[in-house]
């Protein structure tokens, strides 16, 4: 199940968008999309999880 994630703090890490989702299941996969220039977060990302449940 992949799941989008907006509107997140542009302060926002790879780490705390997996501590996010860590609680709900096995995360396969999570993916935080910055911005090249800035080194921040764009604000939205992607995590993959291996079950609906």
């Amino acid at each position: 199940m992949s799941i989008l994630v907006r509107n997140l703090p542009k302060s926002f890490t790879q780490e705390n968008l997996e501590e996010l989702f860590f609680e709900f299941g096995t995360i396969t996969s999570c993916d935080l999309v910055m911005d090249d220039n800035s080194g921040l977060s764009k604000g939205f990302g992607f995590v993959e999880m291996s079950s609906q449940e």
